[in-house]
């Protein structure tokens, strides 16, 4: 070989293809975030599963606040009195939850809960946690997210079993990223799936139409309303028919329940009614949602995700009913908007410390009777719960001003996909 030939060798190396062993480690680096997120699911599995006997000796409440862990997927089998596996909407067997998560809780009490509620939960945990996994995966998939975010978020300890959020939160995600590429017809399937197990998501479908009106593209909000309003009369007709009063359970419980642990409890002293602060909460919402359309229309990337993060947060601030479970629905946005670390810690530490305050109270309420114990509640609820919740309240407000501050400030969407054909 000439030294001409030589150093046009040295020159053209550079430019080989990387080995396969180096093409395996990159796709091994990429899909490392499913390591940890895998074994907090374990944990999360271990903790709860201890809880399944307690369910038919009505020792439930007692043996998982004091072990502060909770899930409801157990609770309900022995409050509900499940033994002889019955139709969640038959008479005499009503289920405040939307059609769907009574279908699921039915279809995985097959598995036995008349003696013991640890089989059933077995398997609406693992139907969770597969969740938990295939949303990871598409977080993972995205340019511009930081997956490790999710995947080691204490929440998917606290919450994957404590009640169905995890199997709603998929598809509701999944149809906001199809949304983002234009596919319009899975991605309004798969919300509509979302909303008739949780119904959290149907705040996200003003924000798509806003990003397909302010694009002039009319007939597809047309086609996402149509395929939506259809497809939620299959899902709910039948039900409707079979027992309605059992049916709409759902909406009357959420509309006569009072005011929890939340923004309006501040205001508790002028004793507001169940109807104002509903009105005034729908009112807050739709507020949002016009202050979001606004800024969406003036930007010329797709703001879907963000917009949809911004309005779910604010809802979770100003509805009058928080459940700690919650949390686990911002968690997947705080990762694919990748948030700077020190909100997600604030975030993180807020919902951690309201966990365990509330927790904590619950206990005392089924362990204490006495006159001196009930003022012990009473101090514990004003001391350590109301302080708790103000904490997560103004981390919930600081996150909704930092996505609104994105979407005004960005001049683009780092992530924004390109619009498929549909």
């Amino acid at each position: 070989m000439s030294i001409v030939q030589a150093n046009d060798a040295r020159v053209a190396a550079p430019t080989r293809l990387p080995s396969d062993g180096l093409q395996l480690r990159a796709v091994l680096l990429t899909w490392l975030p499913l390591a940890p997120a895998i074994a907090l699911l374990v944990i999360g599995y271990l903790r709860l599963r201890v809880l399944g006997p307690f369910a038919p000796q009505q020792l439930f409440g007692t043996a998982a606040t004091g072990n502060v862990a909770w899930s409801d997927i157990i609770s309900i089998y022995g409050r509900d009195t499940m033994a002889g596996h019955p139709f969640p909407y038959s008479p005499g067997h009503s289920f405040e939850y939307p059609v769907l998560s009574g279908l699921l809780m039915w279809v995985t009490g097959f598995a036995g809960y008349a003696r013991d509620a640890t089989p059933a939960f077995t398997v609406n945990y693992v139907i969770l946690a597969l969740s938990a996994i295939v949303l990871l995966a598409l977080i993972i998939r995205e340019p511009g997210s930081n997956p490790w975010l999710f995947a080691l978020s204490p929440a998917l300890v606290l919450y994957t079993g404590l009640n169905w959020d995890m199997v709603a939160i998929l598809p509701g995600v999944a149809a906001l990223l199809l949304y983002r590429r234009g596919q319009d017809l899975p991605a309004t399937i798969l919300l509509t799936v979302s909303v008739w197990l949780k119904f959290f998501a149907i705040i996200w479908l003003p924000i798509v139409l806003i990003e397909r009106a302010r694009r002039g593209e009319w007939r597809d909000c047309v086609r996402i309303v149509a395929v939506f309003a259809a497809l939620s009369v299959v899902i709910n007709l039948p039900f409707a028919i079979y027992n309605r009063a059992g049916w709409g359970l759902f909406f009357t419980f959420n509309r006569e329940r009072p005011a929890e642990v939340n923004f309006w409890t501040l205001f508790r002293r002028f004793d507001p009614s169940v109807a104002l602060i509903n009105n005034l909460t729908l009112l807050g919402v739709v507020a949002v949602i016009v202050v979001l359309g606004v800024l969406q229309c003036r930007r010329a990337g797709d703001m879907t995700i963000p917009a949809s993060f911004a309005v779910l947060t604010w809802f979770f601030f100003l509805n009058k009913v928080y459940s700690p479970q919650y949390f686990i629905w911002l968690v997947p946005f705080m990762a694919l908007m990748a948030i700077p670390l020190w909100l997600y810690v604030l975030l993180t530490l807020a919902d951690v410390v309201f966990y365990v305050a509330s927790f904590q109270l619950l206990h005392l309420e089924f362990v204490l009777t006495t006159m001196h114990n009930l003022a012990l509640r009473d101090w514990d609820f004003d001391h350590v719960l109301m302080p708790a919740m103000v904490f997560r309240e103004a981390a919930f407000l600081v996150l909704t001003g930092w996505i609104v501050l994105w979407l005004a400030r960005r001049p683009q969407d780092s992530t924004v996909r390109i619009r498929e054909a549909a």
